[in-house]
């Protein structure tokens, strides 16, 4: 809990440097087989209370370490969930992530929730 605290308090550094237009990329290695199950237990957590399910489905061969910016990555990631299991009523939220290219990985967010309205798609 206590390094979640300080994500969290991370992430409200971090979003005050965006809006001011402050933000750099600090790419570093990181453990990508530990950031994917450490996503996976809070995400499972943050999805219990509702009663949601979580799955990742990572499709592997996937990379035990990768050069990212871990901490904005945790953030995008962290948003998409948020959002899928607030807006989720029941059901399942699935993220999964693949690689594409040698040095290119895609992730997705899915969800059984109400969606984005046509018209607000592109404000995204």
């Amino acid at each position: 809990s206590a390094i979640t605290l300080g994500n969290i308090f991370n992430d409200i550094i971090e979003m005050d440097k965006l809006e001011r237009r402050k933000v750099q990329l600090d790419n570093q290695p990181v453990d990508f087989t530990g950031f994917l199950a450490d996503l996976e237990n809070l995400s499972g957590l943050l999805a219990q209370p509702k009663g949601l399910q979580f799955v990742m489905e990572p499709q592997t061969p996937l990379p035990q370490q990768i050069v990212t910016d871990g901490t904005r990555l945790r953030q995008i990631l962290w948003n998409l969930i948020g959002n899928a299991v607030k807006f989720t009523q029941q059901g399942q939220i699935v993220v999964r992530v693949r690689r594409e290219a040698q040095e290119k990985l895609v992730f997705e967010v899915e969800d059984s929730g109400m969606g984005i309205p046509q018209d607000e798609q592109d404000k995204i």
